[in-house]
């Protein structure tokens, strides 16, 4: 399960966060990884809060969503027994380089195949199939993910024969000419 930090008040002391986490891993019936994803909580986890969770039986890895390689590495130095994932589909090949395990990327929503075979490229050796790769899953990850975001990646799954559905309000649909441009960023035109 993903922890996002609390951020009504974004600045929560790092002791108040360790507490926070070991208290909802306390009380999971299930393994937990904490979310860093500053981007919408204002709050950016230090490499040594996840130094401090890493003792906790519950407490088993991160997602990184920061979009900087640089905390990634800091995270995966920090806690070099958990599992460490980064959440953007630009540096999934980053992320591999920096011994992460892999990603947890919007952009396998509707790109999956693509995602598994960087992967396969990258444990197999294959670097230059990997940034080939790469370089598909980036230009995808950006103009659908980040530009148009969970409206883009529903129509995105719609585009290639899986169910996105409709957003939820208050997140408004794409446009018809956006959808349009969503199918064609993912059949490769």
């Amino acid at each position: 399960m993903l922890v996002r930090p609390p951020s009504y008040f974004p600045a929560v002391a790092a002791r108040a966060l360790a507490n926070y986490y070991r208290a909802v891993a306390d009380a999971s019936p299930i393994p937990i990884l904490v979310y860093n994803i500053p981007k919408y909580t204002h709050v950016q986890l230090p490499p040594e809060l996840l130094q401090e969770l890493s003792t906790h039986t519950r407490v088993v890895g991160v997602k990184d969503s920061s979009g900087d390689l640089k905390n990634l590495a800091a995270y995966r130095e920090a806690a070099p027994d958990w599992a460490v994932f980064v959440g953007s589909g630009s540096l999934l090949l980053g992320a591999l380089e920096l011994e992460c395990d892999g990603g947890i990327v919007a952009t396998a929503c509707f790109a999956a195949r693509l995602c598994a075979d960087l992967l396969a490229a990258y444990r197999s050796g294959d670097r230059a199939a990997a940034l080939a790769l790469q370089d598909r899953i980036g230009p995808l990850d950006k103009a659908i993910v980040g530009k148009l975001g969970p409206a883009g990646v529903k129509a995105a799954m719609d585009a290639v024969g899986l169910y996105g559905g409709p957003t939820r309000p208050p997140l408004a649909p794409l446009s018809e000419a956006e959808r349009e441009r969503v199918a064609l960023l993912v059949r490769g035109d």
